[in-house]
This record gives structure tokens, C-alpha cells and sequence, in this order.
């Protein structure tokens, strides 16, 4: 992983993911692009769903914390 993944947001890692899938599905990609496009597109969704998660944790906590309040 390097350090220009890490900085991609949310929306531009699932943006990328888009893009890979674009291409794989247009076809004519040669086999060993192909599995680079695969692979850095599962990375990305991987990143993608695991800040999804953090977000969510985020927003329980968030929640109950604020119905822990009188």
C-alpha cells in the first residue's frame, strides 16, 4: 500500500474501482493488466468498505453517546 492510496478519499477510491471495472468490462485489456486493474480495484473497494465501516462506528458511538445525555 502506498501512500497515495492512503490519502484518497472515500468517494475517489470508489471512483477508481468504477474506472477499473469500466475498463475490465470494455474488454481488449491484456491478461496481466487485467489482473493489476483487478487487483488495485479489490484494494481499493477493500479501503473503501473499511472507512464505510469507521464511519458507521463513528455514527453509532455518536449516537449513543447523545442519548446517554440528559
Amino acid at each position: 500500500m502506498n501512500a497515495k492510496t492512503e490519502e484518497k478519499s472515500f468517494e475517489e477510491l470508489l471512483d477508481a474501482v468504477e474506472k477499473a471495472v469500466q475498463k475490465l468490462q470494455a474488454g481488449g485489456v491484456p491478461l496481466e493488466q487485467a489482473l493489476a486493474l483487478y487487483e488495485q480495484g479489490f484494494g481499493d473497494l477493500k479501503r473503501a468498505q473499511e472507512r464505510l465501516s469507521a464511519a458507521r462506528s463513528k455514527l453509532e458511538l455518536l449516537k449513543k453517546d447523545a442519548s446517554a445525555e440528559p
